[in-house]
């Protein structure tokens, strides 16, 4: 492999600049609500669902492994897998790493008073 494939490849392997420009856009707002004061129902309720983000990953990886088929995307592929969570979502380990990503925000994004004096 070449340099310059090498270096492309690494490039393309970056989130986009407009990913990086609204994580930028949303500092001044953790800074103005630091430090932030979940009530015990957002933290538990934030926990939930990152526990469900996370077994939702363990079990689409062990009906992967049933069958011997690689986790990562570019690995060979002798079936499809149609059964458990693949039923309902086509990626459930994408949809896991939401969930994990949606809980570790819920606090800050969905709760009116977090944050407030």
């Amino acid at each position: 492999m070449s340099l310059a494939t090498y270096s492309d490849r690494q490039s393309s392997l970056l989130p986009p600049r407009g990913l990086l420009l609204s994580l930028l856009g949303q500092v001044p707002l953790i800074i103005g609500n630091w430090p932030l004061k979940p009530s015990m129902f957002e933290v538990l309720a934030g926990l939930v669902v990152i526990a469900a983000g996370i077994a939702l990953n363990i079990w689409a990886a062990r009906l992967f492994e049933r069958d011997s088929i690689g986790i990562c995307p570019f690995s060979s592929t002798p079936v499809l897998v149609t059964r458990g969570p693949f039923v309902v979502t086509r990626h459930p380990m994408y949809l896991g790493l939401v969930a994990i990503a949606l809980g570790l925000s819920w606090p800050p994004v969905f709760s009116p008073t977090c944050g407030a004096p």
